[in-house]
Order: C-alpha cells, then structure tokens, then sequence
C-alpha cells in the first residue's frame, strides 16, 4: 500500500488559521477515531502499534510508535485522507507562498541594490524583457505594486564545449585502464567541428533570474512618469479629485 503524506503537520496547520477553529478540531477527532489498537492472537494490545483506517485506501500498521516522528508521520498521512482535496490545495498555496516570501527574504538581505537597470528582469517567475514591459505591465494590472524584481543573467544554451566533454564518459565506461584522450584519432578533426558548432550557435540563449542583483522600484507614480520619460513620452496623467 502506497501511503501519501501530508506535508504539514496538525500544529503547522492549526496555527496557519486558514481552517476554523471548530474544523481543526473535527479533523483531529477524525485522525484519533482512525487510529485502532492493535491485538495480537491473545485479543492483548501490542505497545507501540497501531492499525491505521485509511477508509477506501484500506488499513495500515505503523510500528514503533513510541518514536515521535513515527507518531507524527502516522497522523500526517491521516491528514492527507480526512482534509478535503480543496482544503490540501490552500494549504499548500500558503505554505508555498510563505515558503518563496522567506526564500526572497533572504536573497534579498545578500543581493547587490540597484536602482538603474536596462536589461531584462524577472517578479517571481514571470519574465520581463526589460524594465518598459515590466513597468507596462504593472500600469494595467491590478497586482500589488512590488517593491523589487530580479535582474537577469544570460546563459548560453551550448555552452563551449571540449574534446574531454565529448568522449570522457566514452573512454571511462569502454576504454581500457589508463586510456585517454592521447589515445585516439581525429583528436583535432573534432576540437574543430566542436568550435564550429559551438560557434553557430552562440547566439542561442536563455535569461534566469538573478539572485544576487535586486532592482529597487520606485513608488508607483514616479515609476511610471520615469518609464514614460525614458520612452519619450509625456507623462501619466495626475488623478483629479473633484470637490
């Protein structure tokens, strides 16, 4: 029986507050109701294991219960039965989302500040070829003004390779102790196709975040009188508020 688990634990989920108090509280009596003693031929319940209903799924023994995390792991694959499909989902969301605000945190806290910046960027993982289209963006969307994106770096999809990266695996998985690159012909026929082939295809490349240079936006209003005037063009019209 393949046994699914829930990624978080009960005190994890309880102190998120996306579930109700009284809910919490129904899960919990679920899991217990489905944890079962455990008899041996004498009808005596065995310490330390438990028959675990997993309703459709069937039933499960766990042992050597009197480790906590054998403990906790039995009760997070309960989880992963008596939460709703709906419910697994948002907490994954927001378990998720807490987790990329801590990673971002704390990339932020070692990145190099900058707040000039004509290349491509990235906010989360959605890509932007350079700061115009991501300032455009932001003008027509209701999404929360952010205070950062990422810079990019540019990577090479073939990047340049050598005679070694071609046939080493080769030498070491079919040739003979000690054998090497000295060893065969062609050596410099294929040092040759290589930097031709490499050399065709420098132009092939993708953009990945950077996270060692965070581009600080200014506050909405400026951001966008600052693109506008980069581009050339007047800038964003001022809200009136009419008395």
């Amino acid at each position: 029986m393949t046994i699914p688990f829930c990624q978080f634990t009960i005190a994890e989920i309880r102190e998120s507050g996306l579930l109700t108090p009284e809910r919490m509280n129904a899960v919990e009596a679920e899991i217990e109701r489905r944890i079962l003693p455990c008899l041996d031929n004498l009808e005596r319940v065995v310490p330390n294991v438990r028959v675990v209903d997993f309703g459709e799924a069937g039933l499960d023994v766990f042992t050597q219960l009197e480790n906590p995390y054998n403990n906790e792991m039995m009760r997070r694959a309960l989880l992963a039965v008596v939460l709703s499909k709906d419910e697994l989902a948002l907490l994954d969301k927001q378990f998720t989302d807490a987790h990329e605000a801590a990673t971002n945190a704390g990339r932020f806290s070692k990145a190099e500040k900058v707040r000039t910046w004509d290349g491509a960027v990235f906010m989360g993982d959605q890509f932007f070829s350079s700061m115009a289209e991501l300032l455009d963006h932001l003008s027509h969307s209701t999404d929360e003004w952010p205070e950062f994106v990422w810079a990019s770096t540019v990577k090479n999809v073939i990047p340049t390779l050598s005679v070694d990266d071609v046939v080493e695996s080769s030498l070491a998985e079919n040739g003979t102790e000690g054998m090497d690159v000295g060893d065969l012909d062609g050596v410099d026929e294929l040092k040759a196709a290589l930097d031709r082939f490499t050399e065709a295809n420098s132009g092939l490349h993708t953009y990945w975040a950077d996270y060692t240079k965070a581009v600080i936006l200014s506050p909405r209003p400026a951001a966008l009188a600052e693109s506008q005037a980069r581009q050339g063009l007047p800038p964003p019209p001022t809200k009136l508020t009419l008395r």
